[in-house]
């Protein structure tokens, strides 16, 4: 008789879709139990996989066996993440058999000594290389040169599936530019993505060449051969800029790519525009189809006018634009947008030295397709916040806004006693009232955007608040005093909320009830994390101080809720060869694929 059990695995689909939600432990469980699930889960458990931040020194015991088993099961394998000394060992015979690693096997004679073709990652689609600080053993450290770049060349052009790589291995700072553009050569057409960067801590000290030389131990495999041709699937292009690098090294380049999508921008040394002044005429030349500009740097630069120039002469309109520690022209911070107003979805700033009023005007009130917008002011005493009078000048031209990030600069009201502890007598000044009529303004535009995922707007300046006055309360029903949480009810799709709820600040504390809690798990039923509470790394499951008895009450009625702050990441704390965590929520065209 025909169990449940047996209609189950029967039914190998369900059997798969399972598997691919697994952790590695369970995974490897699974492989254990029996034949059947061995032959289905065994290719998902091999097909991610990353030695990236390994340390051989550490487990080279425990981990030799795997490392080994790894050319076995090579065919499972769609993405591989390794550093570039895995990778010499890997393709093997980088050593001599006398100063071979003890857990690697022995070989013998001279026609065994010659590096491989990478035939087993046929079906690699991912590719992450980079070089590390794990050296298996001292001749490893002087092998990074000419004979691990071969190998890697070779290894990427025989990839006639892959679609993404990312190198952050270079022989040399001086042979950068070159071993660039031979890596650029060397991809497959198949490739959509390239991410080709200095690495941080590798063995930059060693030059490499195309030919080996007679004593090399790939003498065998003959010189590198390129042949130049375009890249029709590539979509993403990553260009690094620094001093040994010149704007007809990378023109050359843009020619091979017709399709070009995405560009970015990696100042890795400041004051180098000659370079993008260089670049302006290829990229309008050759890139027809750019969509997306980033640009990453570490610090503040003097010359992002002339990036916000070339921005704004782009022959294509954007939609993505994407800045790291930007200082804005008051001339430059508008005409950039103005070419790209109908266009643009996605705009994010972040580490800015101050946010210009005209220019944020000019984004809410001209871009109709907007979804996404950050303004995030470096943290010191010049950052400064978006004057009211700007928000409010005008009706928002994007009902699709999901991503509203932005500080606001308000003004102090004149009364002396704080707006949430008004006596019922009491009465507004004129400019009181004034202030008021435009804070109301903000919250119907606020509430209006009926697609909003992530609401994170907080006071700046001098206005001695961090919360916007009354937007969090219902009201206690006294006379004269003002609540405006009910006009967000339409926020169906909230998931987030920062920047203007902390529980420290009084307003909040003596505002926010059970009453306010009880209403947001009743309206916002997908908000996921609502910042009452600053970022620790563990979070809370009760809560005490001020504010207590509404916060464990709205923790009692979601559960799930998470009252703590975003984890503050300053870009300063990212090496630029590194990756920003993306936002957990939101859909893959807003994360940064690095």
């Amino acid at each position: 008789m025909e169990t449940a059990a047996d209609r189950f695995f029967q039914a190998t689909e369900i059997i798969v879709l399972l598997a691919e939600h697994c952790d590695t432990r369970t995974l490897g469980r699974l492989c254990q139990t029996n034949r059947f699930l061995y032959s289905y889960t065994t290719p998902i458990l091999w097909r991610n996989i990353d030695l990236l931040n390994f340390s051989l020194r550490q487990k080279e015991a425990k981990f030799a066996h795997q490392f080994l088993r790894l050319q076995q099961r090579s065919r499972y394998v769609r993405s591989l993440k390794i550093e570039s000394e895995l990778l010499s060992i890997f393709n093997d015979n980088i050593f001599d058999t006398e100063e071979r690693p003890e857990w690697l096997p022995e070989t013998e004679g001279a026609e065994d000594c010659r590096i491989a073709h990478f035939p087993p990652f046929t079906r690699l689609t991912h590719l992450v290389v980079s070089s590390g600080e794990h050296y298996v053993c001292d001749r490893i450290a002087t092998a990074l040169n000419s004979i691990d770049f071969r190998c890697l060349v070779r290894a990427i052009g025989s990839l006639s599936k892959l679609k993404h790589l990312d190198v952050h291995f270079v022989p040399s700072r001086e042979s950068w530019s070159t071993a660039f553009r031979t890596l650029f050569i060397c991809c497959p057409e198949s490739v959509e993505s390239l991410m080709l960067k200095p690495s941080r801590g590798g063995s930059t000290r060693y030059g490499f060449s195309l030919e080996p030389q007679e004593d090399d131990l790939d003498w065998d495999d003959g010189p590198i051969v390129l042949q130049l041709r375009p890249l029709p699937c590539l979509k993403k292009l990553i260009l690094p800029i620094f001093m040994l690098i010149y704007g007809p090294h990378y023109t050359h380049m843009l020619q091979y790519c017709p399709n070009l999508e995405t560009l970015e921008f990696v100042f890795l040394e400041p004051d180098f525009d000659n370079i993008i002044e260089a670049l302006t005429p290829a990229v309008h030349q050759y890139c027809k189809h750019l969509r997306h500009v980033y640009v990453r740097q570490r610090t503040l630069r003097e010359g992002d006018g002339k990036m916000a120039k070339f921005l704004e002469e782009l022959p294509t309109p954007l939609e993505t634009i994407y800045f790291e520690h930007f200082r804005p022209n008051q001339f430059h911070g508008l005409k950039m947008f103005q070419r790209h107003t109908e266009t643009l979805k996605d705009i994010r700033f972040l580490d800015m030295e101050y946010i210009l009023g005209p220019m944020v005007q000019e984004i809410l009130t001209k871009c109709p397709n907007l979804e996404r917008l950050q303004l995030r002011t470096v943290d010191d005493e010049r950052a400064s916040g978006t004057q009211l009078q700007f928000l409010v000048a005008e009706k928002w031209a994007s009902e699709r806004i999901r991503h509203l990030e932005l500080g606001v600069r308000l003004d102090r009201f004149d009364a002396k006693d704080p707006h949430y502890r008004r006596k019922a007598h009491s009465r507004y000044s004129d400019k009181d009232n004034e202030r008021w009529e435009a804070l109301e303004k903000l919250y119907r535009q606020i509430g209006s955007l009926t697609q909003l995922e992530v609401l994170a707007m907080s006071p700046i300046g001098g206005c001695g608040t961090t919360a916007l006055p009354q937007l969090m309360t219902l009201g206690d029903g006294a006379p004269n005093r003002k609540a405006y949480l009910s006009w967000l009810s339409e926020l169906k799709n909230l998931r987030e909320v920062d920047g203007m709820v902390r529980i420290h600040h009084s307003e909040i504390a003596d505002t926010f009830t059970k009453a306010e809690g009880t209403w947001i798990a009743q309206n916002w039923t997908k908000l996921k994390r609502i910042g009452f509470l600053d970022y620790k790394p563990q979070k809370p499951k009760r809560v005490r101080g001020p504010g207590a008895e509404a916060l464990n009450h709205l923790i009692k009625l979601k559960p799930q809720i998470d009252l703590r702050t975003r984890e503050i990441i300053n870009i300063d704390d990212f090496a630029l060869d590194e990756v920003p965590r993306p936002d957990e929520y939101m859909p893959g065209m807003w994360e940064m694929e690095y």
